[in-house]
């Protein structure tokens, strides 16, 4: 076993091909694993970058990796395999989301969790852990422009709105303060006006945003242009009528006359 270990790098040297090199440098990472840890994860780590898309052995280098408190030097590690991938972004998206795990689960990364979230999603839109996470992480890192969009995005994937998404960072938003509800109130009207929706997703988007801004800002005109918006779409107009006139501003008359032509 020791000559094993002590010839492994002449016969790197000398091995012309990538199977060939991951056998070496398996059998180097067996012997190592139990009397030189730090020399096994080097082992693997040299193996997994060389076929960053195998599975099976990121998950041997991430459990060996963990075992011995290496989380940051495994993020690296994947860091590079994702700019080897840099061109295979769909492939890349199992190990995007092992990378955000780890900088959440093991390095409280927030920041560099959302920033794999958000690859992935800019990838597949529709990929629902990834747009789970999101949610979470950008409301609790205030990035509503990120947010906005990337829901937006994820419901043209899906072809449908999911109300508990934005109800869930509309709470976030409200809880976080009057600054954070005004710039989620505008990153939602930005991105519903930048992304090509059905009338019948993009009205009640409207309605939700004209109760954000009566209920919880009490801008009474931007609620009225945002009831406007959603009445000009169609929809259910006999609750956003009801919207509108709850504001009781002498705007509504003109605007109910205008909704119901």
């Amino acid at each position: 076993n020791d000559r094993v270990v002590e010839l492994k790098a002449a016969r790197l040297a000398e091995a012309g091909d990538v199977p060939t090199k991951l056998a070496i440098l398996r059998e180097a990472a067996a012997i190592n694993r139990g009397r030189d840890p730090e020399a096994a994860i080097a082992d693997l780590t040299a193996a997994f970058l060389l076929t960053p898309l195998d599975a099976l052995l990121q998950a041997e280098l991430r459990d060996l990796a963990l075992a011995h408190d290496r989380a940051p030097q495994l993020a690296r590690t994947y860091g590079q395999a994702l700019d080897a991938l840099a061109d295979r972004p769909r492939e890349a998206i199992p190990l995007r989301h092992a990378a955000a795990a780890l900088a959440e689960d093991k390095l409280a990364d927030k920041s560099g969790a959302l920033a794999h979230y958000l690859a992935i999603l800019a990838t597949d839109p529709a990929d629902r852990r990834a747009i789970d996470r999101a949610v979470v992480l950008a409301g609790d890192l205030s990035e509503w422009n990120a947010l906005a969009n990337a829901l937006l995005d994820h419901f043209a994937a899906i072809e449908r709105v999911d109300d508990g998404k934005l109800d869930y960072a509309e709470t976030a938003a409200v809880t976080s303060g009057a600054s954070a509800t005004e710039h989620w109130a505008r990153a939602l009207a930005d991105a519903i006006a930048t992304h090509e929706l059905s009338a019948g997703m993009v009205a009640p988007m409207w309605a939700r945003l004209g109760r954000l801004h009566r209920d919880h800002r009490g801008d009474v005109v931007a609620a009225v242009t945002s009831f406007r918006r959603a009445l000009e779409l169609g929809g259910d107009r006999a609750s956003w009528l009801a919207d509108l006139v709850e504001l009781g501003c002498g705007a509504s008359t003109f605007i109910i006359a205008r909704a119901l032509q």
